[in-house]
């Protein structure tokens, strides 16, 4: 048995036309299957349709609102990208320390000339 698929297009509050499997009806009485009819009745009531709708909300959630695998969220990128900027610049600023230290450990001071003393 196969699941048949419903909907009601609306427009301002009121249904325009009715849908059973993708074939369009302008109104219920077109709709010659009554139980077809009967489905859609309560749709438009909202009774007997609580299945259904919990249904869709069941894949809606399990499609949208689940996060994908392996997909990261625009916020942990950007502090991915500026924590590794960070430590490149933290790097580059150590080495550099490192050698004008050994550079000016390796420096002599001449003597001062009579004329400063």
């Amino acid at each position: 048995m196969t699941k048949r698929k419903y909907s009601i297009n609306w427009e301002n509050d009121n249904p325009i036309s009715f849908e059973v499997d993708g074939i369009t009806f302008k109104s219920l009485g077109a709709i010659l299957n009554e139980k077809d009819r009967k489905r859609l009745a309560a749709m438009m009531n909202n009774t007997q349709a609580d299945e259904s709708h919990n249904d869709f909300n069941r894949e809606f959630n399990r499609r949208f609102n689940v996060p994908r695998e392996g997909f990261k969220s625009p916020e942990k990128i950007i502090v991915s990208v500026f924590t590794c900027v960070a430590a490149i610049t933290l790097l580059i600023a150590g080495i550099s320390s490192f050698f004008n230290i050994q550079k000016i450990s390796r420096e002599k001071s001449a003597p001062l000339p009579a004329l400063w003393i």
